[in-house]
């Protein structure tokens, strides 16, 4: 009996950690017709995951994999959609997300969709502390600027002859 509870805590932890990876995945994908592939990024770092995998330290091994390879993949497939500014005309966060360069994606998923710390998005991303900080910044700050539309600029300076 004892057995059998362990083994459903171990399912549906397992399980839990499937749905985190898949959707974390597929926001860092983004593309809608490139789901397949964030769908077998999840899948291939799951098979390599061990069946108890509730801890800490695993997910973010889970979540570092998955950054690994979704770099991989546009190395070896590029797009034009890697590097895209941020645009105001985008109404949806679902496009302001997918609109910031790469590398402030990543930070501004790790820490927001995954929840890691700055310490743990740092080792997820191969990156000093200090850089996924800077990241973090900018994609924060494009968001906000991208949300609030474009804004007109009132020059204080004149030209004086």
């Amino acid at each position: 009996m004892m057995d059998a509870r362990i083994s459903d805590f171990a399912s549906k932890a397992h399980e839990r950690l499937a749905a985190e990876t898949r959707s974390f995945a597929r926001a860092l994908v983004g593309e809608a017709d490139a789901m397949p592939q964030a769908d077998a990024l999840a899948r291939q770092c799951l098979e390599r995951a061990p069946a108890n995998a509730e801890s800490a330290l695993v997910r973010e091994k889970l979540f570092a994999e998955i950054v690994r390879l979704n770099r991989l993949r546009i190395r070896i497939e590029p797009h034009e959609g890697a590097l895209r500014p941020v645009v105001g005309a985008a109404r949806d966060i679902v496009a302001f997300v997918q609109a910031l360069p790469l590398e402030e994606r990543e930070a501004l998923l790790v820490v927001a969709l995954g929840g890691f710390s700055y310490g743990a998005a740092a080792r997820i991303l191969a990156a000093p502390r200090a850089v996924v900080v800077t990241r973090l910044a900018r994609a924060r700050a494009a968001l906000d600027a991208a949300e609030r539309g474009p804004v007109a600029r009132v020059g204080h300076l004149r030209i004086v002859k």
